[in-house]
């Protein structure tokens, strides 16, 4: 994937319009630099001139928190799997006077503990941002402000300043109906050139004009948008379409740590730490109107996670077997 300088000073110009980044602020590395969202926290605060401190400490060390006072740090990021490290190391009762504001992006991140991250900020007379992006588009695609996130803790917001979205059905056409789910189109100068493989392909590069982003999205009468789905993330089971990512939230809401995967022969459901799959199936039968011999649900120990924080299916495959 190749990005242009272009595309680089575009998103953090669209990120510093949004966030509330100070000359005076001072920041503290999170995530690794080759990994677009930690790379886009430091070109934005580059941007305006903020101070950014280097860490090598993980979220629950001491030395981490020992850095945080030390320097005053005044905002961080972070991807979900670290603020669920934050919320065993209770998080939301910390004092940091400090801190003026902390954003979430690289994955969702489950409604209920955006809620508590959203009441902290607010009692605590902080900010906090939700963020959506690919790498594709230099990060960031989206942002949910601070004051929202209360009302709608499941959006993505909104297009980033300079960026715009539009949602495609089935044959491609718009959609300009609330409620209403297609796949999400992003447009802006952050999309990427496209990729190469090969020294020769980056001869052949041209700017691309707008992201298909593969995710499937709906926008409320305000305009903001919800993610509810994978494009490729379906099977299709007796002739009936699933959406493992649907079934996943449900599972989700009903409090079970779960990832759910499989192809047009059988739905597969890996649930961490589940004595009563025999339980669950059934009601998975009669809820999707499945016949049962067409689910296997799995009690496993971990739900595997990429190096960046986000669920990897590949490695669920491989532990049960697929």
């Amino acid at each position: 994937m190749c990005l242009s300088a272009a595309n680089l000073q575009a998103n953090a110009q669209s990120i510093c319009h949004y966030l509330p980044i100070l000359p005076t602020d001072v920041t503290i590395t999170t995530l690794p630099f080759f990994y677009s969202y930690g790379l886009s926290v430091i070109n934005s605060h580059l941007l305006v001139g903020a101070c950014i401190v280097f860490n090598q400490h993980s979220v629950v060390n001491r030395e981490f928190w020992q850095l945080f006072k030390r320097e005053q740090i005044t905002s961080f990021a972070g991807v979900p799997h670290i603020y669920l490290m934050l919320f065993r190391l209770k998080f939301d009762s910390m004092d940091l006077p400090s801190l003026r504001y902390f954003t979430q992006a690289g994955g969702k991140l489950a409604e209920d503990k955006v809620s508590l991250l959203a009441d902290y900020a607010q009692q605590h007379n902080k900010q906090f941002f939700v963020m959506y992006g690919q790498t594709e588009a230099t990060a960031r695609m989206a942002y949910l402000p601070s004051e929202v996130i209360a009302a709608k803790p499941q959006s993505i917001g909104r297009a980033i300043p300079g960026g715009e979205f539009v949602l495609h059905d089935e044959q491609g056409q718009v959609i300009n109906q609330a409620g209403q789910t297609g796949e999400l189109i992003y447009r802006g100068a952050n999309v990427m050139l496209g990729y190469a493989e090969q020294l020769k392909d980056l001869a052949q590069l041209i700017s691309v004009e707008e992201l298909k982003t593969g995710d499937l999205a709906y926008r409320d009468d305000d305009g903001d948008y919800f993610i509810s789905g994978r494009l490729k993330r379906f099977i299709k089971l007796f002739g009936l379409r699933i959406n493992l990512d649907e079934i996943e939230n449900i599972l989700t809401q009903q409090g079970l740590a779960c990832y759910c995967l499989g192809d047009d022969s059988k739905l597969l459901v890996a649930v961490k730490n589940h004595n009563q799959t025999a339980d669950l199936k059934i009601n998975l039968s009669r809820q999707l109107h499945l016949h049962h011999s067409a689910i296997e649900v799995f009690n496993v120990d971990a739900l595997p996670l990429t190096t960046n924080g986000k669920k990897d299916y590949p490695a669920m495959l491989q532990v049960l077997g697929r």
